[in-house]
């Protein structure tokens, strides 16, 4: 099969279906996520707090082998049939402010603002959204997928 075909057989799925109207009607969830995650201070080489959040939240999606490495990489896994191969999503912990900088979220006119909001309070909260995407909407996969916030 070519790519073009899987893909269209994919989106044409109703479980894939379900998965996106999901992950739309998801976004308040995923902005309070991005919001809380922002405000977790995590300069690069000092993410341990936020860490051991995130890893706090993949236990929370029910996924399994949660586990932080010597690094401080966090990983959980949606398994899969076993039948096919890994794939693994990732987003990364750090952001580039230094320590005691402020890192409260605010809204001013519509607009979210606060450092790291987008470097990747963003990134990861969406993981989490796509893990609550897979578990409402039932889509099996074949392989495992390995969540993964990186340092």
């Amino acid at each position: 099969m070519d790519v073009a075909h899987v893909y269209h057989s994919m989106i044409l799925d109703a479980k894939v279906q379900a998965g996106l109207a999901f992950i739309q009607s998801d976004n308040e969830n995923t902005l309070a996520d991005q919001i809380a995650i922002t405000e977790i201070p995590a300069p690069t080489f000092h993410e341990q707090i936020r860490g051991a959040y995130y890893k706090k939240r993949l236990e929370e999606m029910g996924l399994i082998d949660v586990h932080a490495d010597e690094a401080g990489n966090v990983y959980g896994t949606r398994p899969g049939s076993g039948n096919g191969p890994r794939l693994m999503v990732s987003s990364h912990l750090d952001t580039v402010f230094p320590e005691n900088t402020d890192v409260t979220v605010r809204n001013v006119d519509g607009t979210w603002y606060g450092p790291g909001l987008a470097d990747n309070g963003r990134g990861l909260a969406v993981l989490l959204s796509l893990a609550r995407a897979f578990r409402q909407s039932g889509i099996d996969t074949v392989g495992d997928i390995v969540f993964c916030s990186t340092v």
